[in-house]
């Protein structure tokens, strides 16, 4: 049920804020509403402007069409449809093309959307220029696989697009009240009041005028990502339902800061080849853990490296533009009896960077690898597998092109097993074991 007859079970009653509202949040920032629509007077062009109806979509597996989004039952309903002659048609709008955008502010709905083989929703902010990806993206929720994946997305050094996708584990196909927060430096997404994503670089962050709206998609047969096309057991119509929904625009009177906790490890599903971590809450903040920092080379080398100097992390985000801060994704203790090292190594012909814990591989590295330069000890972690809240075991992978190893989060596991992030990753094995990151670090 939508999140307004839920509220109504437990003696709460949702309103819908009137446009002109001004709301502050517990970080001091404002807001103004700017589009406000619950359903209750049909689809309204003046806040969605017309449907999409621009002909075959670019994957040549569906045409958009506006008999696809109907207001009934008090809600939106944007559905993917099989036609008599098999083809395919969704539908498809955003609120830009009846000239009502933000730029930075937050977007509240609630959403459930049917899960099938071969289809997906996509309920996102895009560019009023609608120039991509120069101009960004930001999809608040994706279903791929009836999968919560949350992304956004910018353009890389050859204007290739580039994405940062992360995934909750919730249940899409039941319903759930959505909030997305988007400032100058931080973006966050909110389920039923819980935060399951968040972005801190300002790099990658869209800074244009943006609208938000909603998609209905057909893959074809080699989107892998998607699952592949719609087969027999996909229904002939598949639909999203929106309903609630409350835009308001960032009025920037008050510092610019996070005033929500950070993102909790949320359950994911693996394959049996990767061990999933433990699923349980942070540990309490400590002075004997130190925020490991992520940086992505986007347009050199590809890999991602770590360090938990922050002098060294000051020294890349002022003279390394390739390299995007991708914030403190974990967290390491300090020396004791229960840990073992972390070695760095530099590759001085490929310049990348190594990282093992393991005694026989550094020294085989100094011995047999004379363009693997060590670098020392990098921080520590433990070697055993997570069995305790608050830990989570790295998953280590490897491609073979490029030489770069990664060291993945459960929910890039995922990822990186289902080819979202590309083809030729191998699986290695466990890398180490470390500590959630609390949201008393700084990030």
């Amino acid at each position: 049920m939508p999140f307004s007859e839920i509220l109504a079970v437990s003696g709460i009653k949702a309103v819908i804020t009137a446009p002109g509202t001004l709301t502050t949040d517990l970080g001091g920032n404002q807001f103004k509403v700017v589009l406000a629509d619950d359903f209750s007077a049909g689809y309204k062009p003046y806040h969605w402007g017309n449907g999409f109806n621009s002909g075959l979509y670019g994957n040549g597996a569906f045409r958009w069409s506006t008999s696809d989004i109907k207001v009934a039952q008090g809600e939106l309903q944007l559905s993917e449809t099989r036609q008599a002659n098999g083809s395919w048609t969704a539908g498809g709008f955003n609120s830009f093309h009846a000239g009502l955008t933000i730029t930075y502010g937050t977007v509240e709905f609630d959403a459930r959307v049917e899960s099938a083989q071969g289809t997906m929703a996509a309920i996102l902010m895009w560019p009023q220029s609608n120039v991509w990806p120069r101009d960004g993206e930001i999809d608040i929720l994706e279903t791929p696989k009836k999968m919560a994946m949350h992304t956004v997305h910018w353009a890389g050094a050859r204007n290739e697009d580039v994405y940062s996708p992360q995934f909750s584990g919730i249940a899409t196909d039941q319903w759930h009240h959505y909030k997305m927060t988007w400032l100058p430096t931080l973006i966050t997404i909110e389920v039923d009041g819980a935060t399951v994503a968040k972005w801190s670089n300002p790099q990658i962050i869209p800074h244009t005028a943006m609208g938000f709206g909603a998609m209905g998609y057909v893959a074809n047969s080699s989107e892998a990502w998607i699952g592949g096309a719609p087969d027999h057991t996909t229904p002939s119509k598949v639909t999203t339902h929106i309903d609630n929904v409350v835009m308001a625009q960032w009025i920037g009177t008050g510092p610019v800061v996070n005033p929500i906790p950070p993102v909790a490890q949320a359950p994911v599903v693996v394959s049996d080849s990767v061990p999933p971590a433990v699923a349980a809450p942070p540990p309490p903040p400590s002075p004997d853990l130190r925020p490991v920092y992520r940086f992505f080379d986007q347009d050199t080398t590809g890999e991602h490296f770590y360090t938990t100097d922050a002098q060294e992390k000051a020294v890349i985000m002022g003279s390394l533009p390739s390299y995007v801060y991708e914030g403190a994704q974990w967290a390491v203790p300090v020396q004791s009896a229960k840990t073992v090292d972390v070695h760095r190594f530099l590759d001085t012909v490929s310049r990348t960077h190594h990282f093992t814990t393991d005694r026989q591989e550094v020294d085989y590295i100094r011995k047999a690898l004379p363009a693997f330069h060590y670098e020392g000890v990098a921080f520590q972690a433990y070697a055993e597998t997570a069995t305790s809240a608050g830990l989570i075991t790295l998953q280590r992978f490897f491609h073979p092109a490029t030489g770069n190893h990664h060291f993945a989060l459960p929910d890039e596991a995922v990822a990186i097993q289902q080819g979202w992030v590309g083809p030729g990753w191998l699986y290695e094995g466990p890398g180490f074991t470390v500590h959630a990151v609390s949201h008393d670090m700084v990030l």
